[in-house]
């Protein structure tokens, strides 16, 4: 673990975690693809659904950030 070599003496898993945790560290993870929908369906909910935002909603919309350092 480079944290180990860093201090040079041995640490858990455990307790490196307990560090990343500490430093705002983030598991990331993909998101799943479903591979039995077909590309048609998902043209079609793109459609219907993935259009740009109205202007109306656009204006009240709030941006957040998770994660990551300087993110209070």
């Amino acid at each position: 673990m480079w944290i180990a070599q860093l201090i040079d003496r041995s640490v858990s898993r455990q307790r490196g975690w307990d560090y990343l945790k500490q430093m705002r560290y983030q598991l990331r993870v993909p998101r799943p693809e479903y591979t039995d929908s077909s590309p048609q369906e998902q043209e079609e909910w793109q459609q219907k659904f993935g259009g740009p935002p109205s202007p109306t909603n656009q204006a009240n919309t709030t941006r957040w950030r998770r994660g990551g350092v300087g993110n209070e």
